[in-house]
């Protein structure tokens, strides 16, 4: 089957825009990455790694097997461009499916692939590409296998969804938002079948990442599938007061919170101050001490939580949406257009009550705007109420999503214009 023009110049475009931006910029390292590499040494031996689900050390591992610690890390990069150039094909036909407009299905493609908010992030050793990508995919595999079920689409869905919840286990959320799809698909007209198989998918990927949580408890003691969730929640208890010597449940951790709130105050609000103390606390205290403790804190102060919750939740809202920090264009962006996690809120709750409306008036539910918002709304929410900061990074991966719904307004003001000109 021959490419479309279209898909031909998504190509050509993404492998110039690879070429170029590889060159410039090259790798780049943070200080995350070093923990993806070395987690493929746990790998090899069958453990669940402390701070990394599998498939990103994976991914790096085979890398290395294959070229060597010397090019494995600019194949990973290359690897990464090449990954987010196919997303890039199936955005397109991910966009003319949802929008049903052949232009702006192209040139919404166009800004997903060029737009360096999203494939700045190819240059890092880091899960945002794949994350960013992979949501892509995954969108696109539910909307074919919602069109017509195939035992090749039940197999995309899938090796999709498994993948980007073992890519970032704060993905997870993605199972019941898609049972809650699924579930409503069965009561569409000739849907019957596809529903039903894709509640099954949902729910067997659901088990397996329960599996893979039972095998971490036994390795580590704790019901999650790492570490990172104990060290964000320390560091969001700590940052707002919450936690107490008396929270902790061992003599251990009584003194290593008492010394640090001696040292930095019952609130501390320096970055790296809170970084020292978690990495303290991590290195001198278990994983079972640190979650009981954390666990304590919330079952004594449950409203002092809840006032933390919506101070952080107005606190996101003055973070950029994308990362100025790696590309220029990116922080010109973020500073001459200057676009808000803030803004993400209100855009949420006008799309909120556009689709109510549709469906008061229509007496129906418009299945993939539903979609679109309990994704692009339930990621911002676990972002918000999981991470103690960097907000705008752990969000880019809805950004397309968002991409999608503002074209959706888009063309309804197009066909809107369009029926005025008749008219005239």
């Amino acid at each position: 089957m021959s490419l479309s023009k279209e898909r031909k110049t998504i190509i050509c475009l993404g492998f110039l825009n690879a070429v170029v931006w590889i060159l410039f910029y090259g790798v780049i390292e943070t200080p995350d990455s070093m923990s993806y590499i070395s987690a493929w040494d746990n790998l090899l031996r069958f453990v669940p790694d402390s701070y990394r689900t599998p498939i990103y050390p994976l991914y790096l591992g085979v890398l290395r097997t294959i070229f060597g610690i010397g090019f494995f890390k600019i194949a990973a990069v290359i690897g990464q461009y090449l990954f987010f150039t196919l997303s890039a094909l199936a955005y397109y036909s991910l966009s003319f499916r949802i929008i049903d407009h052949p232009k702006i299905a192209y040139w919404l493609s166009i800004i997903y692939l060029l737009f360096p908010g999203l494939f700045a992030w190819n240059n890092e050793i880091l899960t945002e590409s794949f994350s960013i990508s992979g949501m892509v995919f995954l969108l696109y595999s539910v909307l074919l296998l919602y069109e017509r079920a195939s035992a090749l689409r039940v197999v995309g869905l899938f090796l999709s969804l498994l993948f980007i919840i073992f890519l970032r286990p704060s993905f997870v959320y993605l199972v019941p938002v898609l049972c809650l799809f699924w579930l409503i698909s069965l009561f569409k007209i000739g849907k019957v079948h596809s529903a039903f198989l894709g509640a099954v998918i949902s729910v067997c990927v659901g088990f397996l990442y329960a599996g893979y949580v039972a095998q971490f408890h036994k390795a580590h003691g704790i019901w999650s599938p790492t570490i990172v969730s104990n060290i964000n929640r320390y560091y969001i208890a700590r940052q707002y007061g919450l936690l107490m010597p008396a929270d902790a449940t061992t003599a251990n951790l009584n003194k290593i919170i008492e010394k640090q709130i001696i040292n930095d105050g019952e609130q501390c609000s320096e970055n790296e101050l809170l970084w020292e103390e978690v990495f303290e606390v991590v290195e001198n205290a278990s994983p079972i001490e640190i979650s009981e403790a954390l666990n304590n804190s919330q079952r004594s102060k449950p409203l002092s939580h809840i006032k933390a919750l919506c101070l952080r939740t107005y606190q996101a809202g003055y973070t950029f949406i994308f990362r100025g920090s790696t590309h220029f264009m990116t922080l010109v962006w973020n500073y001459l257009v200057g676009i808000q996690i803030r803004h993400v809120y209100l855009f949420l709750f006008v799309y909120f009550i556009a689709v109510m409306t549709w469906i008061f008036y229509n007496r129906q539910i418009p299945i993939c705007s539903l979609l679109l918002f309990l994704v692009g709304a339930s990621n911002l929410i676990v972002v918000i109420i999981g991470a103690q900061s960097d907000w705008g990074r752990l969000n880019v991966s809805v950004i397309p999503i968002y991409f999608l719904m503002i074209s959706q307004f888009i063309k309804h003001i197009d066909l809107k214009f369009q029926k005025r000109l008749v008219v005239l």
